[in-house]
């Protein structure tokens, strides 16, 4: 859903696939160009800003990174970035071996946030990647979701 004064919106779903976790985002309602996308620690959205999501998922405390980087290099939730065509569309469909769907590693009762900006995976803690423009949280579905 999106946060107070923007107009992002979209579904991220996250399968377990021979062995890695499948994340399939689409997102419609930016602005043209590179957003962010990360799991963030807290399956709150209730805030205007979605600042009740919390910092980025990483129950082992690792620095940010990009999600390439390796174990121990990156936020289990730094998921990468979304990129926008001029109709403000985007989808991203990546691979992770390291998230899991329950557990300490596990995505279910997290939020999904979007940012404004590119993350640029340096700056710490968040790549420098902007407000928060959408937010959801993660939450198991035995069926997969009606898109009619």
């Amino acid at each position: 859903m999106p946060t107070e004064g923007n107009q992002a919106q979209g579904t991220v779903e996250f399968t377990r696939e021979a062995g890695a976790l499948t994340v399939n985002a689409t997102i419609t309602g930016l602005t043209p160009g590179e957003h962010a996308i990360h799991v963030h620690e807290n399956g709150d959205c209730s805030a205007p800003d979605a600042e009740s999501g919390g910092a980025h998922f990483s129950p082992e405390g690792d620095p940010h990174g990009a999600p390439t980087a390796g174990h121990a290099m990156h936020h289990l939730g730094d998921l990468g970035n979304l990129v926008a065509d001029d109709s403000g569309n985007a989808q991203l469909s990546t691979e992770d071996d390291e998230l899991e769907l329950s557990g300490e590693n596990g995505v279910v009762g997290k939020a999904v946030i979007v940012h404004s900006s590119v993350d640029d995976f340096e700056t710490q803690p968040d790549g420098n990647s902007g407000s928060r423009v959408a937010c959801g949280v993660v939450d198991m579905t035995a069926e997969p979701l009606d898109r009619g």
